[in-house]
């Protein structure tokens, strides 16, 4: 009898493929989980709308063009788009994951640009994370105010999710964002979490900051807020404290009695 017909070898032969199935059986349910994992962190939210196509790199510089050429030439220092030395202030609270809070970018930039650029007005914009997503689109806009483009990001970023009616979008795709609006961060930084290193512990309590300063004018959790008072004293009057109610021509009368007390 040769060993190839022995008994003992042919359970030995079994016994071994039956591993490598098994062993291939687990690896195929292994990446499976893997890969569920990863749909799972890249899609769920607690944000509104649908799942849509991303933009392309192009796209997204296509939708910048006339933001970045309205911002062109104001300074911006942080949060503030204008001179902070202006007198007059305008201070805005805006949910980072609203999708039709463009009137901010539309409306209210263009009407006082020209006091912004004289240095008689001030625009402090707070980003609000009052959603998952939020959280972490807003410490990627505070990012971009320390390189002088949080304005530039927010304004692509509000364009962006009103075009395709969704404020889904993965950590990747925000930088991608940064990037398209002018700014952007150094390759392979990661904003998954905040709390990962010193500088993301740092983001969180800015983030966390302005929902604290939003809670202590009365308007938490809007939208968008737009509140005008003096620059150099915490004495603002709510304008209008959410989307619904945003008018711009209460907005401008607002600034212009600011101008004159």
């Amino acid at each position: 009898m040769s060993a190839e017909n022995e008994p003992g070898t042919s359970r030995q032969q079994s016994s071994s493929n039956q591993k490598v199935k098994l062993a291939a059986l687990a690896g195929f349910l292994a990446l499976t989980a893997i890969i569920a994992a990863i749909v799972v962190l890249t899609s769920s939210s607690d944000d509104d709308g649908p799942e849509v196509p991303q933009l392309s790199t192009a796209e997204m510089e296509e939708l910048a063009a006339p933001i970045n050429a309205e911002l062109d030439g104001l300074p911006q220092y942080g949060y503030v788009l204008g001179d902070i030395t202006a007198p007059a202030k305008v201070l805005v609270f805006a949910d980072i994951s609203c999708t039709d809070c463009t009137p901010l970018f539309d409306e209210l930039v263009p009407a006082l640009r020209d006091k912004v650029a004289d240095k008689d007005v001030q625009i402090e914009l707070q980003s609000l994370g009052n959603t998952k997503n939020g959280e972490v689109a807003a410490a990627i806009a505070i990012e971009q105010g320390n390189s002088g483009h949080l304005w530039n990001f927010v304004g692509l970023l509000f364009a962006i999710q009103n075009q395709t009616g969704s404020n889904r979008v993965s950590d990747a795709y925000l930088v991608q964002v940064a990037e398209a609006s002018g700014g952007g961060g150094e390759e392979g930084d990661s904003h998954e979490g905040h709390n990962h290193d010193e500088e993301g512990g740092e983001l969180d309590m800015l983030v966390q900051g302005s929902k604290h300063l939003a809670t202590s004018h009365g308007v938490a959790d809007t939208d968008l807020a737009v509140l005008v008072g003096p620059s150099d004293r915490d004495n603002f009057k709510v304008i209008s404290a959410n989307l619904a109610e945003f008018d711009l021509d209460r907005i401008l009368e607002a600034v212009d009695k600011q101008l004159k007390d």
